[in-house]
């Protein structure tokens, strides 16, 4: 059937060509304009937004966890700090969305909350593209919590630091003493903050990672 469409289409266009050729060329050039203004649309769209595909949590060296909120002004001034020294520190942004009671899936149902959080779509899509601007290869990451949810990603990435709104890391690391579901708990060895544009933005440069064995001390 798809065929037989495409050809009688091709007749019709054909019998036109020749006997409206006025016509044709009209409709021709009209839809060929349309054509390149979507192209062009979606380039802009492509740059301006880029789609953010998650990756696996994984140690890179000399990393960055670069962790983002609902919070766009703060969030926004954290991936602009973060990229000042990112070619030593490659960045790997962990948005980090708030904890919320779904109900259960049902059968055969593929939940994906990513795709439905359009907070976090958009603040890792600004991520990607500044990364893009500046010539560096971030990461993207995506989790709902706490200061578990960091520790455990931690884990798998193992940064030399984590950088994050200052009421933000607060909030992280006043429970790194408690160990993750994964064991470990993040000790900073000391932090920095600077100031963008009105927004405080904190350093935790760690230096050991603890990992807490059942029954014992931690072990280094």
């Amino acid at each position: 059937m798809g065929f037989l469409t495409t050809a009688l289409v091709l007749v019709a266009w054909l019998t036109n060509l020749f006997g409206k050729p006025l016509a044709t060329l009209f409709g021709g050039g009209l839809t060929v304009l349309g054509l390149a203004v979507a192209v062009l649309h979606y380039r802009y769209q492509a740059v301006r937004y880029p789609v953010v595909f998650l990756d696996t949590p994984q140690r890179i060296p000399g990393a960055r966890l670069v962790v983002l909120t609902a919070a766009r002004r703060q969030s926004k001034a954290v991936i602009e700090d973060a990229l000042l020294e990112a070619k030593p520190h490659p960045p790997t942004f962990l948005y980090l969305a708030a904890p919320s009671r779904l109900p259960p899936p049902r059968l055969f149902e593929v939940r994906d909350r990513f795709a439905l959080d359009e907070d976090a779509q958009e603040m890792l899509s600004r991520a990607k593209r500044r990364c893009r601007e500046v010539g560096i290869q971030g990461r993207y990451l995506y989790g709902a919590g706490g200061a578990e949810q960091v520790f455990d990603i931690a884990a798998r990435v193992r940064p030399d630091e984590i950088v994050a709104e200052a009421e933000t890391a607060k909030r992280i690391t006043q429970t790194h003493a408690a160990p993750s579901t994964r064991g470990l708990a993040i000790s900073p060895d000391y932090v920095r903050y600077r100031t963008v544009g009105g927004v405080s933005v904190a350093y935790y440069v760690l230096h050991k990672l603890y990992l807490e064995e059942p029954g014992r001390g931690l072990k280094r």
